[in-house]
């Protein structure tokens, strides 16, 4: 069934600039927007890079197309699922469809059908808003606040940081509550949520951001994201202006700012091991007895290799060797002759203990 208008005692939905749109004008539209969104997402992207695994693991892909072009594809993907947000919230008016169809129109490849649907349902007369407009007219904008921030903070200055895991979500959800609570919806804090889970779903659908990435990072964003709802529904109450509520997305610029002259410091240690059971004179006769290694050895940035038996990492003189690997030794006992990737280092030298 669906719902319209304002009911007594209901939510005080506002309808400022929302007129609705005919049919053949919201296609019209609607399908020009589409064929630029596609291609402008994917067709640039797959002549450089493959989009395989992307949808699971994916960071960024568009990046690898370069800071300047990847920024700018992304702000057009972001106009044009602006565009057909707002058109198919008009639409809605026009057809007195729930507002979870207009959160599909926007998501991409499910915005196909639900697009389709909107386009062939029939206009009520007289038209008139259906009840969750202030929701989804949150959503929308915290959707863009999102999209508009992934496109800065990670195709543009490539960070990912405080500024993109916190802030950004903290934004998202001020706004979208700030809005609803505006317009009169009684649960602001789950438009808030109802923002984030739309912007990551428009997000994975596009393949700007892996499904393991977004489902890592979503506890951290969904509490930040209810922490901004509560000061955006306080900024209603309290009636402050559109112009004050929307001077927080100033924040962004401030903590990538923040980040980038203090950047976090931390040091990581790895150690590994490998314990042989057989006696060291064993494994001396294996190492310098060894054949033709053609695979290119797995730590090329470390550029010396050291094994030795368990008895040397305890400092015991019974320890009768260690083998060491550099680009530089000279071919005293194994060759790694016929290795495709000899730039980095082909000798492998056993130094006697």
């Amino acid at each position: 069934m669906r719902t319209h208008g304002k009911m007594a005692g209901g939510p005080k939905t506002s309808d400022r600039a929302l007129r609705p749109i005919d049919r053949l004008p919201y296609l019209a539209a609607a399908i020009p927007l589409l064929l630029l969104e596609y291609a402008a997402a994917f067709i640039p992207g797959l002549t450089q890079r493959s989009l395989e695994g992307a949808w699971a693991f994916g960071i960024g892909w568009m990046a690898w197309l370069g800071r300047v072009e990847g920024s700018l594809l992304g702000l057009v993907i972001l106009l044009c699922s602006a565009a057909l947000g707002w058109l198919s919230l008009r639409r809605t008016v026009a057809t007195g469809d729930p507002g979870s169809v207009v959160a599909l129109a926007v998501v991409p490849w499910l915005q196909l059908p639900a697009i389709l649907w909107l386009a062939l349902s029939r206009s009520d007369s007289p038209p008139t808003a259906p009840d969750s407009t202030a929701a989804v007219r949150g959503a929308l904008w915290g959707l863009a606040i999102a999209f508009g921030a992934e496109i800065l903070l990670t195709l543009t200055f490539g960070s990912y940081g405080i500024a993109l895991f916190v802030g950004s979500p903290f934004i998202v959800g001020l706004i979208a509550s700030y809005l609803a609570q505006r317009d009169g919806h009684p649960r602001p804090l789950m438009v808030a949520q109802y923002a984030l889970v739309l912007a990551s779903a428009v997000l994975f659908g596009f393949a700007l951001e892996g499904l393991v990435c977004l489902l890592i990072a979503y506890p951290l964003a969904a509490l930040a994201a209810l922490i901004g709802g509560a000061f955006g529904s306080g900024f209603a109450r309290m009636r402050l202006s559109n112009g004050t509520a929307f001077s927080t997305i100033a924040l962004l610029p401030l903590l990538l700012a923040a980040e980038t002259a203090a950047p976090p410091l931390a040091e990581f240690g790895d150690t590994r091991s490998i314990e042989v059971d057989a006696p060291p004179a064993a494994v001396w006769q294996a190492i310098v007895h060894m054949g033709t290694i053609y695979s290119p050895p797995a730590a090329r940035s470390t550029g010396v290799w050291l094994i030795r038996s368990p008895d040397i990492s305890r400092a015991r003189a019974s320890a009768p060797f260690a083998l060491a690997y550099s680009p530089l030794a000279p071919p005293t006992s194994a060759s790694l002759a016929g290795n495709p990737d000899a730039n980095y280092g082909s000798m492998c030298s056993a130094i006697p203990r």
